[in-house]
């Protein structure tokens, strides 16, 4: 829709959306030590760590808070893994 209405301005915003899903993946994995297909325990983790929060911090503040960093390399790791297992690469 965006597209089609010349508000080319909304990818970034797409960008951004799928590395922080990427990056709060690879956190979950790792912190919680369970499947990315548990819905339950995921929305529990989001709950408790991103999601009480709002808008209250920059997303700088939020990853520190939750320590993390902004790493551009589990976005890579993700679009890799997605890729491949799409174009058998």
């Amino acid at each position: 829709v965006h597209w089609s209405m010349g508000s080319v301005g909304y990818f970034p915003t797409y960008s951004m959306g799928t590395f922080l899903a990427a990056q709060w993946a690879s956190e979950i994995s790792k912190s919680a030590n369970m499947q990315i297909t548990n819905i339950a325990k995921i929305q529990k983790w989001l709950a408790s760590h991103i999601h009480q929060y709002g808008g209250t911090y920059t997303l700088a503040e939020l990853l520190e808070k939750n320590k993390m960093k902004f790493d551009p390399k589990v976005n890579l790791d993700y679009l890799n893994k997605k890729y491949s297992e799409i174009y058998g690469l």
